[in-house]
């Protein structure tokens, strides 16, 4: 079992083995941000912060048994002893968390959430109910903050799903374009559906254009920064070209949204067709183009 999902188990049981399903959400993200114990990334969601990476985990550990699902809630079986399988510095993590938030019903929790971290409450439902028109305010000025018109490029190699996700939200990004030939990935939350629902509940549009990326059998036995620029070439020379009405949907985009991006796999710059394609893009922009790699 992914020593994660073990911590998610442990917390559950400690809190005598039955969790509301936003009340864990809650426990998890404080767990993280006061201690070590850091296994999960989040996003300000419908409830406040959510990772999407944890709730996966959970669905996972219900089909197989691990732990039990109502509308509501989340138990662990009576048998479970997680908790004695963790590492010594977070056990003392989850007890401390227990001692601080045991006695909170799942309202001021989430509210204790909101005040100490109100960029996770920016797209919150509950947010105007629990908290005062002062903390709310705080709350609307982080949402509605001006950004200036910028087209990002963004690789998820190395990136967390609710990681990836929490960079699009914290820089403002309307509309996510997918450059991949093929959006399919083995890495929880990167294919093109998940990516896709993940993004609308965001309020992030998102666009998938295969005809801006390259056909897998041609990225084969890439040894070299030489055999990169070599298909990256051949690239701007065969397919940029023909592709200029997909181009221009972006930088429409761009022009309607302000702050939008372009999605592929690789980290590295130098091994990604995508900093091609935002050198065409640049060529074709009405103006000067801001650029941002993230």
């Amino acid at each position: 079992m992914y020593y994660r999902r073990k911590c998610l188990l442990a917390i559950i049981e400690r809190f005598n083995r039955s969790l509301d399903k936003i009340a864990l959400q809650k426990l998890l993200f404080l767990l993280g941000q006061n201690s070590s114990c850091r296994h999960f990334d989040f996003v300000p969601y419908r409830f406040g912060c959510f990772s999407f990476q944890a709730n996966y985990d959970l669905s996972v550990m219900s089909k197989l048994g691990q732990l039990t699902e109502t509308e509501t809630h989340w138990t662990v079986s009576d048998k479970s002893a997680y908790l004695s399988e963790l590492r010594i510095e977070d056990k003392r993590a989850v007890e401390k968390l227990f001692q601080n938030f045991s006695g909170l019903e799942v309202n001021n929790l989430t509210r204790h959430t909101y005040i100490k971290f109100p960029f996770y409450a920016t797209k919150s439902q509950l947010a105007k109910k629990l908290l005062t028109r002062d903390e709310f305010e705080k709350v609307e000025a982080l949402a509605n903050q001006k950004f200036s018109k910028t087209l990002f490029s963004i690789g998820y190699e190395g990136k967390s799903f609710d990681g990836y996700l929490l960079g699009l939200v914290q820089n403002g990004i309307k509309t996510l374009f997918d450059v991949r030939k093929n959006a399919i990935s083995m890495k929880y939350g990167f294919s093109k559906s998940t990516l896709k629902k993940a993004c609308e509940s965001l309020g992030i549009k998102y666009i998938h254009l295969p005809e801006l990326g390259i056909n897998s059998d041609r990225r084969q036995s890439l040894n070299s920064q030489n055999d990169y620029d070599l298909i990256f070439s051949a690239y701007e020379k065969e397919v940029l070209p023909v592709t200029q009405k997909a181009q221009t949907i972006i930088l429409d985009a761009l022009d309607a949204d302000n702050r939008v991006a372009v999605t592929c796999f690789e980290k590295d710059l130098e091994k990604c067709h995508r900093t091609r394609l935002v050198g065409a893009l640049k060529q074709m922009a009405r103006g000067d183009l801001e650029v941002e790699h993230l």
